[in-house]
């Protein structure tokens, strides 16, 4: 599956289907400047197959690969007819995914994701609301940080039922409570996206459409640049403009987290 963090397939067929030649791919980003750990040699499976999945998927909606083929190891001599050229794209359950929400009673909405082999996982999620029809899934919780927080931190549950501010170098995705649209008193209730828009979360922060957004390093924080390891890598979502007709930067942020590692 092609989603960002996850190993890259690449695979193949030389048309003449000879299982003694030295396949090399170059894989270059959506920027075209070639990635981390490119090029890579690739082995040889079966039948003329060739395949690799040593490369790690980086922050790129789509990739471009070469692959050419060689007579020797010293790649020198190149084997004619057997140059191809292949582009991958992000799979749309990954960051662009299909997501439906659907109001069934007051108090529950019904979470449906279509996944990639396109079954419907479906989840009842009990006292959350709705805002702007099916744009955002929120929910209540109490500021435990100890501390008067500002609007669009990024917060995760903690062991007495109150949220905490997330933090990349000691965090669990499974605990994320989600990301608040007000600013907040300590021990005050506050709503909480926890998935879809986040109106204005960006603003002033000048990110184009499509930027991929972590949580920082920093307590809370939001950035564009990946935590250094060993912080665990978290995607919070990515920016988006609040209307198609909007012009420069992209101030909303679409809530949608992945755990990279």
């Amino acid at each position: 599956m092609n989603l960002i963090g996850y190993p890259i397939d690449l695979a193949i067929r030389l048309k003449g289907l000879a299982t003694n030649k030295f396949v090399r791919a170059t894989v270059f980003a959506d920027d075209l400047l070639e990635i981390s750990g490119s090029p890579v040699l690739l082995d040889h499976l079966s039948g003329g197959l060739y395949v690799d999945s040593s490369l790690i998927w980086p922050d790129s909606r789509s990739l471009f690969v070469n692959f050419d083929a060689f007579d020797d190891a010293g790649f020198t001599i190149v084997t004619a007819g057997e140059a191809s050229f292949q582009k991958l794209d992000l799979d749309q359950t990954g960051l662009e995914r299909v997501d439906l929400s659907v109001r069934i009673e007051e108090d529950s909405v019904l979470k449906a994701i279509i996944l990639e082999s396109g079954v419907m996982q479906a989840t009842l999620i009990p006292n959350a609301e709705t805002i702007g029809s099916v744009q955002s899934i929120v929910t209540d919780a109490i500021n435990g940080s100890g501390a008067n927080q500002a609007a669009y931190k990024v917060w995760a549950w903690s062991n007495n039922n109150t949220v905490v501010l997330a933090d990349a170098t000691d965090f669990d995705l499974a605990d994320l409570a989600g990301v608040n649209v007000d600013s907040v008193l300590v021990g005050e209730t506050m709503q909480l996206v926890r998935a879809g828009r986040a109106t204005n979360a960006l603003n002033g922060r000048g990110f184009s459409a499509g930027t991929i957004i972590y949580l920082s390093e920093t307590p809370g924080d939001l950035t564009a640049v990946a935590p250094a390891l060993p912080a665990v890598t978290v995607i919070i979502g990515q920016a988006e403009p609040t209307l198609p007709t909007s012009v420069g930067a992209a101030n909303d942020l679409f809530v949608q987290p992945q755990l990279i590692g």
